[in-house]
């Protein structure tokens, strides 16, 4: 039975994994468990499975993000053949089969000057809601 997912790409284009405030450290990790909360939440009022997280999903989105970082571009092709398209790169790198996938690309940036955790919960929303 093929499975159902639907493939979300988040691209922080951040030059440091660090967020520094003055209490306390936030990584680019943090911001990605409140996102996939929230996904989560929506998902949930419309009665709809969680969004789950896959290894071989997670290293396609990866792969794509280098690519936009390098070129500083947002896209959804590539030139490398094993890469050039959504499917091409989730079949490279997943070992599972897919019937829908769908893939967003976002473009942000974080201050690495002092940011405390509501301005935490503020960018998250912002890029929830893009």
């Amino acid at each position: 039975m093929k499975k159902y997912c639907i493939l979300l790409f988040v691209f922080l284009l951040a030059s440091k994994p660090l967020i520094y405030s003055q209490s306390e450290t936030f990584s680019i990790d943090k911001i990605k468990i409140l996102l996939h909360k929230k996904i989560n939440n929506y998902r949930e009022i419309d009665d709809l499975s969680p969004y789950f997280k896959d290894e071989g999903l997670e290293k396609s989105a990866q792969n794509q993000c280098n690519y936009i970082f390098n070129i500083q571009k947002l896209t959804h092709k590539q030139p490398d053949s094993r890469f050039q398209t959504t499917v091409d790169r989730i079949r490279y790198f997943s070992k599972k089969e897919y019937m829908n996938y769908g893939e967003n690309c976002l473009k942000t940036y974080v201050q690495l000057s002092a940011i405390n955790s509501q301005q935490v919960e503020e960018i998250t929303e912002h890029m929830f809601q893009m």
